[in-house]
């Protein structure tokens, strides 16, 4: 069976590209699924019908955006600077702080602000040396220097970051491996 150009252009991209086919054909409705197809709309088109797959490629989006892997060595975070990405590697991140709206990225002698949630910014980190010990605070436990009741001390910082009752257990159970006792 010779299939429509679409279709063949759609099998060269593979799937780096969303696409809603849009045809007054039903015959490669199948086809255009097996190729991971968001939608397949028949001509003539109802606004709703055509709003409700602009609106799934919206979710997938968001849904993939929230899913980003960083666990390479390094992250892109977009800045309080309109327009300014900064790159991140991981190595370099002390602790990670929550500040209303904003998380505060402590490297070093600096600090990145960016527009984002704790908790979103948490889920997106999929390495296992960062730990979330408090509501407002995520460490690098690479960086303990020692663990005193209820905070936490880091290699060359002088901040003491608590430790909260809420995430003391998760935490002891992330570094178990490494308990001598």
């Amino acid at each position: 069976m010779e299939f429509p150009v679409g279709i063949e252009v759609i099998k060269i991209l593979g799937s780096t590209v969303q696409v809603i086919f849009c045809t007054a054909f039903s015959e490669f409705a199948v086809t255009s699924y097996d190729l991971d197809a968001v939608d397949y709309l028949m001509k003539p088109i109802a606004f709703s019908r055509f709003v409700k797959a602009i609106n799934r490629i919206k979710s997938k989006e968001r849904t993939e955006i929230k899913n980003i892997d960083i666990s390479d060595d390094y992250i892109f975070v977009k800045t309080e600077h309109k327009g300014k990405l900064i790159r991140i590697s991981l190595a370099d991140i002390d602790f990670v702080e929550a500040r209303s709206n904003y998380i505060a990225i402590h490297r070093g002698h600096s600090k990145t602000m960016v527009y984002s949630s704790l908790r979103d910014f948490e889920q997106r980190l999929r390495s296992s040396r960062f730990i979330r010990i408090h509501k407002s605070y995520i460490i690098d436990s690479y960086k303990i220097a020692h663990v005193e009741n209820n905070a936490i001390l880091l290699k060359n910082r002088s901040e003491r970051i608590p430790l909260s009752k809420t995430y003391k257990a998760g935490f002891l159970d992330q570094i178990k491996n490494r308990l001598l006792l």
